[in-house]
């Protein structure tokens, strides 16, 4: 599959299958390790780069064609979605842009839970759940991405430009701004974070819930569920 065809002609139920799909197959204890040197061996930072360059030539589609190359290995990687919704929040493509930011707020699950393992739980003494017995856990995954405040921005600006919430005026000035063009940003980013908060709360995460096999889930499952009780205890 394309990322085009992910955020064109995919649901979002189908989106977040496929991203977790793609992350049980990855190795849990060595998952930054892995994408690390996917990175250095895809010498993905310069095509970014080019990528990059691209958008701001506004040559969408070479942009789009690159990050496309990169999927094909790597569907779960949340810098790429992050990227791609760039790109096509730029062009003002704002339905499959909404698609990519909402695929990537599951994507940078992983990138946030990895890192912080210790934080909530040690695997050699507490005790690693069973994602697949556990998968009710997986409603609270939206509590990861919320904490990326500038990825909450996007969310929710992007859902006010697709509900027709903004003006085209308000629209065309974000979409540039993405370019890489200065422009007067008309709308209040507080209540477009504050959109983005809720609209990823409100994401089917329980679509993932049949997926979530494998130790990589099963880590991400239990940081999850500690996470939660610590921030409730």
């Amino acid at each position: 599959m394309k990322i085009s065809t992910l955020y064109s002609q995919t649901s979002i139920e189908q989106g977040m299958s496929e991203i977790a799909r793609s992350i049980a197959l990855c190795n849990g204890d060595s998952y930054n390790r892995e994408i690390e040197d996917w990175m250095r061996q895809t010498n993905y930072i310069i095509k970014e780069q080019e990528a990059v360059a691209l958008k701001r030539i506004r040559d969408f589609k070479g942009a789009m064609n690159i990050y496309n190359q990169l999927f094909e290995s790597r569907p779960h990687l949340s810098r790429l979605h992050y990227s791609a919704f760039k790109t096509l929040a730029a062009a003002g493509q704002m339905e499959e842009a909404c698609q990519a930011i909402q695929l990537w707020c599951l994507a940078i699950v992983p990138d946030l839970v990895f890192p912080n393992l210790d934080r909530f739980f040690n695997p050699n003494s507490n005790r690693v759940m069973d994602a697949s017995r556990n998968s009710e856990v997986c409603q609270y995954l939206y509590l990861w991405p919320i904490n990326i405040a500038d990825a909450m921005y996007h969310l929710g600006t992007s859902k006010m430009i697709a509900s027709g919430m903004l003006t085209q005026q308000g629209s065309r000035a974000y979409s540039a701004s993405l370019a890489g063009q200065y422009a007067p940003i008309e709308h209040s980013m507080e209540q477009a974070r504050n959109l983005g908060v809720d609209t990823a709360a409100k994401l089917p995460w329980m679509a993932v819930s049949n997926i979530i096999k494998g130790k990589t889930w099963d880590l991400i499952i239990s940081a999850t569920f500690y996470a939660v009780r610590y921030h409730t205890s």
